[in-house]
């Protein structure tokens, strides 16, 4: 998926399951919705690379294979084992701090891609010190963010959006990762029914440095989409402003969108705002 639909998207869709995990005792137990049942062990071996980066290698293998993986059994095997490896490269090479970051960045990729967002927590709250003043530390809180709202911790998810948000003054930061993370705010505060705040960062995202028209329509579709839930604007005036900076981003986007997707994209921004225009009556 594209990092402008990844704009677009208005929830999380993982399911929160169950997950404990036991890595020194080599086994880890997972209840993972509608596929394995809760309480199901799978118990696995780690075989100690040469170094940190080698068992990341390993662990990337792994992950190749869970991913082609199509019986419930072999997943939930090849997932305790992923996990295994990554969880080992702290504890075997305790001062490869490098090594450390990116396990636990791939160790709570993977955890999202299976609702183990307890997982995600644990791995990411010990290197949050160690990615401090580095390019990573936008991508870190955002993980823990998604992964704390998830587990129904609004207050620490927030806490770390902002962190999130306060990391990108860096040069360092790309506009791919500052998207994800405005985005992100953005529709934690449109879930917590806090329009202005998430305009506000969309509003932010549309003016990052290098947008093209078609990702400055994707935001102000979006702004326009929360200046309508603005409780203190009920007859819409807000609404009707964005709207209006939205038809010129069409115009402008129509004219120039020479690629068939960006086009097809463009009209059904054209169609979804036409549908908020006549259902709030704009």
């Amino acid at each position: 998926m594209n990092n402008r639909r990844k704009l677009l998207s208005n929830a999380i869709t993982l399911t929160l399951v169950a997950c404990a995990t036991a890595v020194q005792g080599q086994s880890l137990k997972i209840g993972m919705s509608g596929s394995i049942p809760a309480g199901t062990s799978a118990t696995v071996r780690i075989t100690p690379a040469a170094n940190g980066a080698e068992q990341i290698k390993h662990a990337i293998e792994l992950q190749r294979k869970l991913d082609q993986a199509q019986e419930p059994q072999q997943k939930m095997q090849l997932l305790a084992e992923t996990l295994a490896n990554l969880s080992a490269v702290p504890k075997m090479w305790p001062n490869d701090t490098a090594a450390i970051i990116r396990a636990a960045i791939m160790k709570a990729d993977i955890g999202a891609e299976f609702g183990l967002f307890p997982n995600i927590i644990e791995a990411l709250l010990p290197i949050a010190p160690l990615v401090q003043k580095t390019d990573a530390v936008p991508g870190v809180e955002r993980r823990l963010a998604e992964a704390y709202e998830m587990s129904g911790k609004f207050a620490e998810a927030e806490e770390h959006l902002l962190a999130a948000e306060r990391s990108l003054e860096s040069a360092r930061v790309n506009r791919v990762e500052a998207e994800a993370v405005l985005g992100a705010t953005a529709m934690f505060y449109a879930r917590r029914n806090q329009p202005r705040e998430a305009i506000k960062r969309l509003r932010r995202s549309a003016e990052l440095p290098g947008q093209d028209v078609v990702n400055k329509m994707i935001n102000q579709l979006e702004i326009l989409k929360q200046a309508v839930r603005l409780s203190d604007d009920p007859g819409h005036a807000v609404a009707r402003l964005e709207l209006a900076t939205f038809d010129d981003l069409l115009f402008r986007a129509r004219a120039t969108s020479s690629r068939v997707e960006d086009s097809k994209l463009v009209e059904n921004m054209a169609q979804d705002a036409l549908g908020v225009k006549y259902r709030h009556h704009l």
